[in-house]
């Protein structure tokens, strides 16, 4: 098992709090926002794509560092925003 230092949870702070946010009962929350348009959704899951890495990355994994060649050299997660 993995210790984490308070660097690490300072770090994970602010998602832990945004998945407490996201816990709490629908009774204690405010009426329903309007749903996210295509783009922003898009770019909620480029979001949540790169602090997966970034979490795998503080772990030490090697295909999070990028210091291991795989057979996917060349693939790499990249989030592409395009302005219309």
């Amino acid at each position: 098992m993995t210790r984490l230092t308070l660097t690490t949870t300072a770090r994970l702070a602010p998602l832990l709090a945004i998945s407490a946010a996201m816990a709490a009962p629908a009774a204690a929350q405010e009426a329903p926002a309007a749903p996210l348009s295509l783009e922003h959704r898009m770019l909620v899951r480029c979001s949540a794509a790169f602090a997966l890495v970034a979490h795998r990355q503080l772990l030490g994994e090697e295909w999070a560092l990028g210091t291991r060649r795989s057979n996917n050299a060349g693939a790499s997660i990249s989030c592409a925003h395009r302005r219309r």
